[in-house]
C-alpha cells in the first residue's frame, strides 16, 4: 500500500479523492477534490499543502507531482508565482532531495524563520507546526498570481495635507496596509494669503511658501476700502486752500489739499490763501442817496467811489460836508 502510495506521489499521477488524511478532515469547498494520496502513517505533505491552499486560499491547486516538482510547474503557471521570500498563506517548497518538500506557511517569526503547517510521509505521524529557517525552502514561496504585492517589512510614504506626509508598510502577507495619519506637516497651504491691518488705514499681506510656511509680511499699503471713502479734511493753510480730502497712502490718513490759490475777488472768501478776505483794492461800494423834496442844487447824488488806501468812507463824508455848506 505504502509503496502504492510513493509511486502515486512521485508521478503525480491522480488518485482517487482523499477527504481525510490523518486526523485532518478535507471539508473545505474550493470546486475541486484534493488529488495528493494519504500516506500509512496519516500524513503527506502534498495532500497537506494542497489542503491548506484549498483552505485558506480557496483555491484548487493543479496536480503538480511530487513535492520537488511544484516550484518549476507554478513557474510555468500563469495563475501563480513564485516568491522569493516567504509570506503567509503561501505554499513552502524546498526542491532538493529525493522527492523535496511543501509546507503551508501560516506566519513570519521574524529573524528569517517562518512558521510552517506540516504533514510527511516519513516518521512524523499527522499535521504538526514547525518553526523553520526560511532558507530551509530552496524552492521559494508559491502564491496566487497577483496575491503579492509587496515584500514583508518594505514601507511606502506619500505626500499629503501642507507638505506633510503619510506611510503605509507591508504587511506578512505580502498585502500593503493602510495609509496611516498625516504627519510634519506645514502651517499653510503653498499659495494660499492672508492680511493683517497695518497703520491708519493699511493691510499688510503674506503668502505661504512652497515648503508650507508663512513669508513674512509685505509692507503696509493702502486698504481699497479706505481710498474710496476716506472723508474731507483741513489742510491747516488760508482761505480756500484749508480745503482737503483725505486719502489713505501706505496706510496713514493724509490730507490733500483741493483747491489752488485763484486770483482774489470780491465775496468774502480767502481766494488767493494769502490770509486776506477780500484784500484791498477788490470790493466796490455803491451808495445812492435817498429820494429828496430839497432843490436840485442841495441834494447829493453820491456816485461809485473805488476802494482805496484810505478807503471809501472819507469820501463819503467830503461830500456829505460840501452839502451842508451849501445851504
Amino acid at each position: 500500500m505504502r509503496l502504492a502510495l510513493l509511486l502515486a506521489l512521485i508521478s503525480g499521477t491522480p488518485a482517487l479523492a482523499v477527504y481525510q488524511c490523518g486526523a485532518t478532515q478535507d471539508t473545505c469547498p474550493c470546486g475541486a477534490n484534493n488529488p495528493y494520496p494519504c500516506c500509512d502513517n496519516g500524513g503527506n505533505c502534498t495532500w497537506y499543502a494542497w489542503h491548506n491552499a484549498c483552505c485558506s486560499l480557496d483555491v484548487a491547486l493543479p496536480s503538480w507531482g511530487n513535492a520537488k516538482q511544484w516550484t518549476g510547474n507554478a513557474r510555468a503557471n500563469a495563475s501563480y508565482a513564485v516568491q522569493g521570500a516567504p509570506v503567509t498563506n503561501s505554499v513552502s517548497c524546498r526542491d532538493i532531495g529525493t522527492y523535496g518538500h511543501v509546507g503551508f506557511v501560516s506566519a513570519l517569526n521574524g529573524g528569517g524563520r517562518i512558521q510552517v503547517q506540516e504533514q510527511s510521509c516519513w516518521g512524523n505521524y499527522g499535521a504538526s507546526s514547525t518553526n523553520y529557517a526560511s532558507t530551509y525552502f530552496t524552492g521559494g514561496f508559491i502564491t496566487r498570481a497577483g496575491q503579492v504585492a509587496c515584500s514583508p517589512g518594505d514601507s511606502q510614504s506619500r505626500s499629503c495635507g501642507n507638505c506633510g506626509t503619510q506611510a503605509r508598510g507591508c504587511g506578512n502577507d505580502g498585502a500593503w496596509g493602510g495609509w496611516g495619519a498625516c504627519s510634519s506637516e506645514g502651517v499653510c497651504a503653498p499659495g494660499s494669503e492672508e492680511e493683517q491691518a497695518c497703520g491708519d488705514c493699511g493691510v499688510s499681506k503674506r503668502s505661504c511658501s512652497a515648503s508650507c510656511q508663512w513669508n513674512d509680511f509685505a509692507a503696509c499699503e493702502s486698504a481699497p476700502e479706505a481710498v474710496a471713502d476716506a472723508g474731507t479734511c483741513t489742510t491747516g493753510k488760508s482761505g480756500a486752500c484749508g480745503a482737503g480730502a483725505r486719502r489713505c497712502e501706505l496706510g496713514v490718513f493724509i490730507c490733500e489739499q483741493v483747491a489752488t490759490p485763484a486770483p482774489e475777488t470780491c465775496d468774502g472768501v480767502d481766494n488767493d490763501c494769502d490770509g486776506l478776505t477780500d484784500g484791498p483794492g477788490v470790493c466796490v461800494v455803491m451808495l445812492s442817496a435817498p429820494p429828496t423834496t430839497e432843490p436840485e442844487t442841495t441834494r447829493v447824488s453820491m456816485q461809485t467811489v473805488g476802494c482805496s488806501s484810505v478807503g471809501a468812507w472819507p469820501a463819503l463824508w467830503l461830500v456829505l460836508l460840501l452839502g451842508r455848506r451849501r445851504r
